[in-house]
């Protein structure tokens, strides 16, 4: 309220978001008569900064109460599967068989700008 009532708020300078984000993907597909392959990788990469300052001078008086919020994320994955035929006597099947992952690395946090 003190900032307000001293007009310090409408001055304050207003910091836009700071943000990006890429992103790669890939498939692969492959038939033969041994059965058919197919492959798929992804990676993702995102970042996000922000400025905040909710309370202006309330906290500190001097410096004020700016903060930073930070938001980084990378998430990658692979998926991989083989489907073959085959009869179990007189009766025909189909198998599939695969490995999927993903990781995912989040790093976050609030800090002041003093």
């Amino acid at each position: 309220m003190r900032s307000i009532k001293a007009s310090s708020a409408a001055s304050a300078p207003s910091i836009p978001p700071l943000s990006s984000r890429f992103s790669l993907s890939g498939n692969f597909a492959h038939s033969s008569e041994y059965g058919q392959t197919k492959i798929s990788a992804y990676a993702i990469r995102s970042s996000l900064q922000l400025y905040n300052n909710f309370t202006y001078f309330l906290d500190n008086p001097v410096n004020g109460d700016q903060f930073n919020q930070l938001d980084q994320r990378t998430v990658s994955g692979f998926d991989a599967r083989h489907t073959f035929a085959w009869r179990f006597g007189s009766v025909a099947t189909q198998t599939r068989v695969g490995m999927q992952t993903r990781y995912d690395a989040i790093r976050v946090g609030l800090f002041k700008t003093e």
